[in-house]
This record gives structure tokens, C-alpha cells and sequence, in this order.
């Protein structure tokens, strides 16, 4: 069962977090790392969604929650993949779907 606290909690964050940002692409298999060929890149930076998740989380709500994104995610437009949160009231999901082949995602919270 899903605590009183916790429902207004997503809610809020989800409507308040809903984002869209740029750069979140890797070329390779690890996050950061750089193009050989100069060309696009092909994996979405799992650390930097997570950042900025968390980010959102403290400046929109004041709370602290850690994210945890999947590693290796391939960019594809309208591709789409979850990350868990935890917070200190118990934790949550936010679904990220990426808007183009240049990493862009929106993420917004999944409701329970």
C-alpha cells in the first residue's frame, strides 16, 4: 500500500518535474566518453539523467531522493526506460522517453 505522504509526493514532483534538457548522450559504453569518429552519439548518459532527477527533486520539493538509471540505454527516438528513486519516505519509479536521436529525454514520475 502506498503511504498518504508518498502519493502527493510523486504527484507534485511529477508535475512539477516534468523536464526536458539537452546532452544527455555518451558515445560509448561508458558515460562521457567521446566520439572517435566525431559522429553522433548512441547511449544515453545514465548519470547525468540521474542528476538531474535529483536535482529537480531538491529544488522543486526540497527533498533529497538518490536516482538510479539503467547503464547502456541506446538512444532511440521515442525509446523509452526507467529509473528508480529513493527518498526517505520509501521509493518511486520515473519513466524517461528520449525526444530525438541527439539525447534529449523528458522524464516525468510514475504513479503507483
Amino acid at each position: 500500500m502506498i503511504s498518504s505522504l508518498r502519493i502527493p509526493f510523486l504527484i507534485a514532483l511529477s508535475a512539477l518535474a516534468v523536464a526536458a534538457f539537452a546532452g544527455c548522450a555518451a558515445s560509448g559504453p561508458k558515460s562521457g566518453a567521446s566520439s572517435s569518429d566525431g559522429g553522433p552519439s548512441s547511449y544515453i548518459n545514465n548519470e547525468k539523467v540521474e542528476r538531474s532527477i535529483e536535482q529537480s527533486s531538491r529544488q522543486q520539493r526540497r527533498q533529497r531522493v538518490v536516482a538510479s538509471c539503467p547503464a547502456l540505454v541506446k538512444i532511440k527516438k521515442g525509446g523509452s526506460f526507467t529509473c528508480v528513486i529513493a527518498t526517505g519516505r520509501g521509493d518511486g519509479k520515473f519513466r524517461v522517453t528520449m525526444k530525438d536521436e541527439k539525447g534529449n529525454v523528458h522524464y516525468e514520475a510514475v504513479p503507483h
